[in-house]
C-alpha cells in the first residue's frame, strides 16, 4: 500500500519486513534518495502466500507514526517511522486479530480495517498514542466481493470489489476457464 503525509510517501513491502519512503518538499516534489525503513519487531509469516506488511495509515499528517497490518497473522503495529521499531498494538474486545487485512482507514482515531476475503470491514477505536484499540464492531454487505482498498468520506465507507474469486482457484474458480480480462471492479458504498 502507499501512503502519501506531508512530507513522504510510505510504501509497504508485502513480502519483507520493510517501508520505503521517500522524502518530498513542501511542493510534493521528491527531495533526495528513498529510504529503507527495516520493521524490527514485526513478525513475518513465512507459510502460505507470504504477503504481510499491508495497509497502512498514519497517526498524524507528518508520518512519523503508522499503522500498519500483518496481511496474515491479523496483527497490528505501530510503527515509529525514525527508528522502525514495531510493535504488536494491544487490541481489547471480542476480536483482536484482522486476518486477510488489507486496506486501513482512519478518521480520527477510529480505524477501519478491511479484511478482503472476510468480505467485512472491522472498526477498532484506537488510544491517542495508537498503542491500545478496542474492537467495536464489524461492517459487512451483501455487496463486498474481496474488496481491498477502503476510503471514507462524511458517514460513509467506500471500498473498491476486487472480484478475485472470479479470477484464481484459490477461491474454486476452475483454472481452465478463468479470464482475468473478464473480471470488473467497481467501488461500494457502506454506512460506517
Amino acid at each position: 500500500d502507499v501512503l502519501l503525509t506531508k512530507n513522504a510517501l510510505y510504501v509497504t513491502d508485502s513480502v519483507n519486513p520493510t517501508l520505503f519512503k521517500i522524502p518530498l518538499d513542501d511542493n510534493g516534489a521528491r527531495v533526495g534518495d528513498w529510504e529503507t525503513i527495516e520493521l524490527t519487531g514485526f513478525e513475518m509469516n513465512r507459510e502460505g502466500v507470504g504477503f504481510n506488511a499491508n495497509g497502512l495509515v498514519s497517526g498524524d499528517f507528518d508520518g512519523n507514526e503508522l499503522v500498519v497490518v500483518n496481511v496474515a497473522s491479523g496483527v497490528l503495529y505501530h510503527v515509529d517511522t525514525t527508528s522502525g521499531a514495531s510493535t504488536p498494538i494491544t487490541i481489547h474486545g471480542e476480536e483482536k486479530l484482522f486476518v486477510n487485512g488489507d486496506g486501513l482507514y482512519m478518521n480520527g482515531r477510529m480505524l477501519y480495517v478491511m479484511q478482503n476475503f472476510q468480505n467485512k470491514i472491522a472498526v477498532v477505536q484506537l488510544s491517542e498514542d495508537l498503542r491500545e484499540g478496542t474492537f467495536m464492531k464489524n461492517i459487512t454487505s451483501d455487496l463486498f466481493s474481496v474488496p481491498t482498498t477502503i476510503r471514507g468520506y462524511d458517514n460513509s465507507i467506500y471500498a473498491i470489489n476486487t472480484h478475485f474469486c472470479e479470477i484464481t482457484p484459490l477461491c474454486g474458480a476452475d483454472p481452465e476457464t478463468l479470464d482475468p480480462l473478464t473480471v470488473h471492479t467497481e467501488v461500494v458504498r457502506v454506512d460506517a
